[in-house]
């Protein structure tokens, strides 16, 4: 309950200082391994549908930007992951790998090339991260880190040190697909957070349980996800112009409550005080976030 508090805040304090809600750009990258190198006989049934399956869905009902890049074991394949995810976050053009097999064993460790999304130092990538993780112990990734702006999540197709199953009806990545075509059918226009892809997961493949974590430990707001409506030159510079705009300080106020939960009236009528006030204060406000209510 929350984080729909959570949301409705959100949406109503934005709608009335003029923000953007969601994000200017999505893009999704999808690593999966050559033919011949995984574990699948069938590996253009088994594989390559449900991939392609699920790019449907990203870029024709969410409108993201999608890349699938194929490992082979010609070249490093550590280095190819490392490479592809440094590309992703360039939004360079298509990576073109061989199609043939080599020298190397096709192995790569994740822990090593994410550590360019989880980069909290200057100059490291400024946005919100999903991670969606269909392998064997992908719960084992989790891991403390810190951050004070970005929200990075990782949704895991089984608990820590839990199988899933391979490709086909019981798979995480075959639940993810019709729980994206539900929700994004259901609640398109005004999108969903991660927390409901999550629930809408389980409620489709309750086991192995799929998990989801705030790889920062902070449990301050979930992803949204929203199907990206083009704007207008107008609505896009507006939207740039918002982005580029940087944050120079920010203020952290603890309200004390005496009820133990606010209604939708009560919530959707300090959202729009919020803003009046400062306005009357004289503080120039960039943007009013709801972290958690506890």
């Amino acid at each position: 309950q929350n984080e729909a508090d959570r949301q409705l805040f959100q949406s109503e304090v934005n709608k009335k200082m003029d923000v953007p809600n969601g994000y200017l750009n999505v893009g999704v990258l999808m690593l999966r391994w050559q033919k011949g190198l995984d574990e699948f006989p069938k590996h253009d049934q088994e594989v390559s549908i449900p991939i392609g399956d699920l790019k449907e869905v990203f870029e024709h009902q969410f409108h993201y930007e999608c890349e699938i890049v194929e490992l082979h074991n010609q070249k490093s394949p550590q280095h190819q992951l490392n490479h592809a995810i440094a590309n992703h976050l360039l939004n360079s053009n298509k990576f073109e790998l061989p199609k043939c097999g080599g020298k190397y064993n096709p192995t790569a460790l994740w822990l090593h090339a994410e550590e360019q999304l989880l980069d909290e130092t200057e100059g490291g990538p400024e946005s919100d991260v999903l991670f969606l993780m269909d392998c064997c112990f992908a719960s084992n990734l989790q891991k403390s880190s810190t951050s004070h702006q970005r929200t990075v999540e990782l949704m895991a197709a089984s608990s820590k040190d839990t199988k899933t199953p391979g490709p086909g009806e019981k798979s995480f990545t075959t639940a993810l697909i019709a729980a994206l075509r539900h929700l994004v059918e259901k609640d398109g226009k005004t999108g969903f957070p991660t927390s409901k892809l999550h629930q809408e997961i389980l409620h489709r493949r309750s086991e192995p349980v799929a998990m989801l974590f705030d790889r920062f430990n902070r449990h301050l707001k979930r992803i949204k996800l929203t199907p990206l409506d083009k704007p207008n030159a107008e609505e896009r510079q507006k939207i740039e112009d918002f982005f580029q705009e940087p944050e120079k300080s920010s203020v952290v106020i603890r309200f004390s409550l005496k009820e133990a939960r606010l209604s939708n009236c009560q919530i959707e009528a300090f959202a729009r005080e919020l803003p009046a006030a400062c306005e009357k204060s004289d503080i120039p406000v960039r943007k009013i976030e709801w972290l958690k209510m506890e």
